[in-house]
């Protein structure tokens, strides 16, 4: 029973946790969270002029977008 107990507080402070990620303001997210998940604006931006500005990059991104987009229609199809 002792360990029942133990695995549902273990579930509890995970659920906390998380909670206190979810809805913790942008700027402490970055503090908290790693890099990769939350970059600096700056980076943000200085990636999208430079794949707006670079024809390679562009056409990748929009390859990808593409491959999405076939990606969500061909699920959707077969939801129906």
């Amino acid at each position: 029973m002792n360990g029942i107990r133990s695995s549902s507080r273990l579930k509890q402070f995970f659920q906390a946790s998380a909670s206190i990620v979810c809805c913790s303001p942008p700027g402490n997210r970055v503090v908290i969270l790693p890099h990769y998940l939350f970059p600096p604006v700056q980076q943000v931006l200085a990636r999208t002029v430079k794949i707006l500005f670079n024809w390679p990059e562009l056409l990748q991104v929009l390859e990808t977008a593409g491959g999405f987009s076939q990606d969500s229609s061909a699920l959707s199809f077969w939801a129906r």
